[in-house]
Parts: structure tokens; C-alpha cells; sequence
């Protein structure tokens, strides 16, 4: 053969052929591209989306709630103690001012009692010729049910009673107070004293 012969090609078998060398390279499937999947897909993402909003939201309502009830004890501590104070209070030479503030700090039952029995409180105070200062030293409340408007409380107040203008020693008093939601706020219904445990 001389450098001019031309070299035939070798002729490859049929069965050698393989149709998918010289096909055009196959797009990988893709999730996006089945319509089921994708679906499901984006409703997980939404379901996870919603339950970490609600999660979130719960976590709110229940912290507002709690904070709720906080400022409300704390009302009742404050309106509770203060009033006990006012009930506890008397000068028998301002009867009918220490009787209207009686009755402003009461209802229920006990505010209708005041009301009915209002003229002999006064002529008994009056004869009596008697005052009492009161001081608060301790509050706490001991029961409160807020959707019931009611509430119950314990309370320690340093009393100085006088006869005649001559002061006696202050004592220590323990009063029990029920107390339930008017709608011009916490008024007292109920007001006991208790007495302290013996020691030992």
C-alpha cells in the first residue's frame, strides 16, 4: 500500500450498533415536575407553616392570660386591703362620713345590712364615743376566680383604738375578706376576723 492508497474503513456489524450512544443526554426528573408531588409538597409546607403560627400564638394567649390575672390579683390585693381598711375604721365624731365610706366599699348582703341597721350603728357610736385608726400591714389573696368576678383574702392590720381621746396600745387584728366584682369594681361582701393560732 502506497501513501496515496486510500485505507478502507472497517465495516461494523449491525448488532454492535447501539442506538442510545449517539441519543441526546436525558433531563434528570425533577420533584417539581410531577404534579402529585409537588402538591403534597406544598401542602406540608403550609401545614408546618400554620402549626408553628398557632403553636406561636398559643404560647401569646396563654402569657396575655397569665399576665391578665397577674394585674387583676394584684387589683384585689390593692382595692381588697384598702377597703378592709375603711371598714375597719370608725370616728364617732364623723359617724355619717365613716358610713358612707362603709357602704362604698361593700356590696351584696353586707351592703344592704349597713343600709338597714345605718341609724343604730350611728347612735351606738355616737354613745360609745369611740375611734378607730387602722393600718394596713399585710395583704395576700388567697383565693381569686377571675370569670366568676370573685375573690378571697387575708389581711393584717395594726389597730389603735381611743376612748375619749385616750389612745390604747396598738394590737394586731387578722381579718377574712370575700370580695366580688361590682361594676363600679372590687367590693367587699363578706368580712370576718380571725383569730390567731395558738403557738405550739
Amino acid at each position: 500500500m502506497t501513501a496515496t492508497d486510500t485505507e478502507e474503513p472497517t465495516p461494523v456489524p449491525d448488532g454492535d450498533l447501539d442506538p442510545a450512544a449517539d441519543a441526546p443526554p436525558t433531563a434528570p426528573a425533577h420533584w417539581w415536575r410531577n404534579p402529585f408531588l409537588a402538591a403534597a409538597t406544598a401542602l406540608l409546607v403550609v401545614a408546618t407553616a400554620l402549626a408553628a403560627w398557632f403553636g406561636i400564638a398559643w404560647l401569646r394567649a396563654a402569657n396575655d392570660d397569665d399576665l391578665a390575672l397577674a394585674r387583676t390579683r394584684d387589683e384585689v390585693a390593692r382595692v381588697g386591703g384598702a377597703e378592709v381598711v375603711t371598714v375597719s375604721s370608725f370616728d364617732y365624731r364623723q359617724v355619717d362620713q365613716v358610713l358612707d365610706r362603709w357602704l362604698g366599699a361593700t356590696t351584696g348582703a353586707f351592703h344592704d345590712d349597713l343600709t338597714a341597721k345605718r341609724a343604730d350603728t350611728k347612735a351606738l357610736f355616737e354613745k360609745a364615743k369611740t375611734t378607730r385608726a387602722t393600718r394596713l400591714l399585710k395583704v395576700a389573696v388567697t383565693q381569686l376566680d377571675d370569670h366568676a368576678g370573685t375573690a378571697q383574702i387575708m389581711v393584717a392590720l395594726a389597730v389603735t383604738d381611743s376612748v375619749d381621746g385616750k389612745p390604747s396600745a396598738p394590737a394586731e387584728s387578722r381579718m377574712r375578706a370575700s370580695l366580688r366584682r361590682a361594676p363600679d369594681g372590687w367590693k367587699i361582701d363578706s368580712i370576718e376576723s380571725v383569730l390567731p393560732i395558738p403557738a405550739g
